[in-house]
């Protein structure tokens, strides 16, 4: 997940990893031109997480009050294009811990849009000669995901790519170069710091479970997320309202 505005031979051994991994994220044709798809600039995140090269003329929504690294950039003129990039702190250790987070989150979006019948997959893919999950959900014509997770030591990373089904593939090759393009930053986070990132993910967990109808299973996840981040105004008042009712 380096960046893509090096020199060729660089492109080149992005190509053969990519083709280790058997999987065809994009043509050659497209990374000759690569400079026509992604924007000048990086984004930075201000969390110093990562840095990533945004698709050219997408809209950048940064996330501000949230402690991890968090962006989202969309497409312009189009409904339900964007791509999220999210890296934290975690106590992941392995890939298969990854893999138990994407099966709960697939659940959670499964247990939302039940009456629309959605399915999805994942499989372990390496990414920088590292274990990776790449998972895909849908809902049959509404919307496509996929979306890349992996770890460096401590940090975990989320690439996702949403949109119609009937624009997915215009725009994924884009997508793809902007995702490959991300940067982790590493450095050394304290317990503290750490807390902040697990209980952000926490309030986001309790969050959809209030959105598909599971009070008992949001209530759960305030509860960690209190017990690692006590003060949290947030969950705080998330769990005041959710007790009121």
């Amino acid at each position: 997940m380096t960046s893509f505005l090096q020199n060729h031979s660089f492109r080149l051994a992005v190509s053969t990893m990519l083709c280790m991994v058997t999987i065809a994220l994009f043509s050659h044709n497209v990374l000759a031109d690569d400079s026509t798809l992604l924007a000048a600039d990086a984004y930075k995140d201000p969390h110093g997480f990562f840095q990533i090269y945004p698709p050219k003329g997408w809209r950048i929504k940064a996330f501000p009050k949230d402690p991890r690294g968090k962006v989202k950039f969309t497409a312009p003129g189009v409904k339900g294009v964007s791509l999220l990039v999210i890296g934290m702190s975690t106590e992941m250790k392995n890939v298969k811990q990854i893999v138990a987070s994407t099966k709960q989150g697939h659940n959670n979006l499964k247990r939302k849009y039940k009456q629309f019948k959605p399915f999805s997959s994942y499989e372990i893919i390496q990414w920088d000669a590292l274990p990776a999950v790449k998972g895909h959900f849908e809902i049959p014509n509404r919307f496509k995901q996929e979306s890349y997770e992996l770890l460096y030591g401590k940090q975990y990373y989320n690439s996702s790519y949403v949109a119609p089904p009937a624009v997915f593939e215009k725009y994924r090759a884009q997508v793809m170069l902007s995702i490959q393009s991300l940067e982790p930053v590493f450095k050394k986070r304290s317990a503290n710091e750490a807390r902040a990132h697990l209980a952000a993910s926490k309030l986001r967990i309790a969050r959809l479970n209030i959105q598909v109808g599971r009070s008992d299973m949001a209530l759960e996840a305030i509860r960690e997320g209190l017990a690692l981040d006590p003060t949290n105004t947030e969950l705080l008042k998330l769990k005041k309202s959710l007790l009121k009712n």
